[in-house]
């Protein structure tokens, strides 16, 4: 059975430390991880960290949770608007200083669910909350957060986490990562890119031709040979 919700992180994001959430550098489209309301949109909320996005979900088996977008994120939705998962929420600012944070919300103003263990541990502390996003996005098939070798601090929401059957985003706007090959698909698909780069080539199309040509002639005159053989007298 597959996820009702996508990865939300985009294909030129690259992946920082987990914190409260889960930090990345780069450019792209944030994505609504599945369907949902937003809640907050705060320019300035973060002070000189830039912006925060919040959004509740409402539905799959982490609905009522809520997750924020911040940093340096450029708002692309509003207060009450409905999303629907994989829709964009906002866009990330290249070059912003502290690049982005995501992860899970605690329902209020400008404040991740970890804010107070966070603020009790110190600055760099990873916490559970952070850890749980990023195992979620990794099982949605987008990149994790890097964990640091320090202990978990304070607790993740109920039921936040990987999610099974997870479906990433195909959308080539947002970069999220696209469904995963079976072994045969992927067999196939590596056997066919080998015979198209030879194709591709002019000076080694006509060898090739001749070359497939010579194999039927030769399997044509064992396949004769192996009959007059087995003829009866």
């Amino acid at each position: 059975m597959s996820s009702p919700y996508v990865n939300p992180i985009p294909k030129g994001a690259t992946p920082e430390r987990i914190d409260m959430g889960v930090d990345y550098g780069g450019t792209g489209n944030l994505l609504a991880l599945g369907n949902g309301v937003v809640t907050q949109v705060n320019p300035g909320g973060w002070g000189q960290y830039g912006n925060y996005i919040e959004y509740q979900l409402a539905d799959g088996p982490q609905k009522g949770r809520y997750i924020y977008y911040a940093e340096g994120v450029t708002p692309q939705v509003k207060v009450g608007q409905k999303l629907s998962a994989g829709q964009i929420v906002a866009s990330m600012i290249p070059g912003w200083h502290s690049g982005i944070e995501v992860g899970y919300s605690s329902g209020r103003t400008n404040t991740a669910y970890a804010s107070s263990a966070y603020a009790a541990a110190g600055d760099g502390s990873r916490t559970a909350a952070g850890q749980a996003f990023s195992d979620l996005v990794k099982s949605l098939g987008g990149p994790p957060g890097v964990a640091s070798s320090a202990p978990l601090v304070g607790s993740a929401p109920t039921g936040a986490g990987p999610v099974a059957g997870g479906a990433s985003s195909s959308s080539s706007s947002s970069g999220g990562a696209g469904p995963d090959l079976n072994p045969a698909d992927a067999i196939t698909g590596f056997f066919s890119g080998i015979l198209k780069a030879i194709l591709a080539d002019a000076k080694y199309a006509a060898l090739t031709a001749i070359l497939i040509i010579g194999g039927f002639v030769l399997l044509g005159k064992g396949i004769n040979r192996t009959t007059h053989a087995q003829a009866p007298e």
